[in-house]
């Protein structure tokens, strides 16, 4: 099963992406790696899984998805969800408030024999989260969620990948993504 914290974009918003909305989004900081995440080892992997679920609420709210899609492999269907939430949201001149996400457990297992993925156990907590359209109006809000996923990451020359994220949690069931 695969994850996808936050809700679904909805329809609404102008028809010309490139119009400043009515209503701007809040000052949202950029989140930065740890230098952990320059490690090859589960130090590394679990920074990677804290920088990755960061970008989750900053991408939501400025729709900056660079370093989202930096570490996403081009296998990762929850990782390409979010792209295209967020692009959707942000295209109708909308913008998300809130999602941070608090990790409260990150373990990570080095891969076995033959195997290329480093498994990332993570649990936490996601704030609320309100989408807002172009006039300001609210499409669409979630009142926080608990996750409880593992993550399945390597490493290459360019860095780390997330190559899939799995639900654990039963009352969220099979996510579209």
């Amino acid at each position: 099963m695969l994850v996808t914290i936050g809700i679904a974009s909805c329809d609404g918003g102008s028809e010309d992406p490139t119009q400043t909305p009515t209503h701007p989004p809040p000052e949202t900081r950029h989140p930065e790696p740890g230098a952990a995440i320059a490690r090859d080892d589960e130090h590394g992997a679990e920074e990677a899984a804290r920088y990755f679920w960061s970008l989750y609420s900053y991408a939501y709210a400025t729709g900056d998805l660079d370093e989202w899609r930096d570490l996403s492999h081009p296998e990762c269907a929850t990782c390409q969800t979010v792209v295209d939430r967020v692009t959707e949201l942000h295209d109708a001149g909308g913008h998300a408030e809130g999602g941070m996400i608090r990790l409260d457990v990150i373990e990570a297992t080095p891969p076995g024999e033959g195997d290329l993925y480093f498994n990332v156990h993570v649990e936490g907590t996601q704030e609320p989260l309100t989408h807002i359209g172009e006039g300001g109006d609210t499409l669409a809000e979630s009142s926080g969620t608990e996750m409880n996923a593992d993550m399945a990451l390597a490493r290459d020359a360019d860095g780390w990948l997330v190559r899939e994220v799995a639900n654990n949690n039963e009352e969220q069931g099979e996510a579209d993504g």
